[in-house]
């Protein structure tokens, strides 16, 4: 996936910015700019803060990744690191090329509206965007979980010839993201806290049971390879099944909705 920044204020001529970078950063410097780097009329009344704009394309996706609510925690995350409220996020609106289409099914996952034929435009301003982007976070990490229906397509996941659940392979990737993204978030709190006590909070650590909240440095470097060996079964192809209390809390963690 691609991401333009276009900065009003680092270019004397932000329309031949966009135009250069070409692909959708050129449409969108023929709608949003004039040749002399101002915001259009139209543009400056559809967002509440005409500024910089962030343009997001080029995405290119394998399966089990190719699914729009995937890509809206992709773009979520590229919005987060890349932008801040005064930004007006572009994307494409078409329906015809399979990765272009992705980006505009994430773009309305994440509360973009159409601004002509071939835009969509998020306004970070507002709180729409914020919510949904937290709406979809929450809707990965709950369907990131053993048996039911998968949770991207009509297909129910298979039963083995003992009946025991298994893991779709959409299902399988998401997991592993969700671990993965606790283990290095754990291992940061690791160096952070030392062998300080934690507190309720949205940490790793935090939001764990508070029995464990003064444990040590040592303990924690336990939990943090409990997030890390699940996610590498998932990766491995095995039996994503915990083989102790640590890795019981950690794949709990894992399937856990956010807050």
């Amino acid at each position: 996936m691609r991401a333009v920044r276009g900065q009003y204020w680092k270019a004397n001529n932000l329309h031949a910015r966009l135009t250069d970078e070409q692909g959708l950063a050129a449409v969108a410097a023929e709608q949003l700019v004039d040749t002399e780097g101002q915001f259009l009329p139209a543009y400056e009344e559809f967002v509440d803060l005409p500024g910089s704009a962030l343009v997001v394309d080029d995405l290119h996706i394998e399966a089990p990744w190719d699914d729009p609510w995937i890509v809206a925690a992709m773009v979520s995350s590229i919005i987060d690191r890349l932008s801040d409220n005064q930004y007006a996020v572009i994307l494409p609106r078409t329906s015809e090329e399979e990765a272009g289409a992705l980006l505009t099914e994430a773009g309305v996952l994440l509360a973009a509206e159409p601004f002509s034929d071939e835009l969509l435009i998020i306004d970070t301003s507002l709180a729409a965007p914020e919510e949904a982007a937290q709406r979809v976070s929450a809707r990965l990490r709950s369907h990131a979980r053993y048996g039911g229906s998968d949770p991207w397509t009509e297909d129910c996941d298979e039963d083995d010839e003992e009946g025991e659940e298994v893991l779709t392979a959409r299902t399988r990737a998401v997991l592993h993201l969700a671990l993965k993204e606790l283990a290095d978030e754990a291992w940061r709190e690791v160096s952070t806290l030392g062998d300080q006590p934690a507190q309720r909070s949205s940490s790793v650590f935090g939001s764990m049971p508070r029995v464990t909240w003064r444990q040590d440095t040592s303990w924690r470097r336990q939990m943090a390879r409990a997030f890390e060996d699940l996610a590498a079964d998932c990766t491995a192809g095995a039996e994503v099944e915990p083989r102790s209390t640590g890795e019981e809390m950690a794949l709990h963690l894992g399937i856990a909705p956010t807050t």
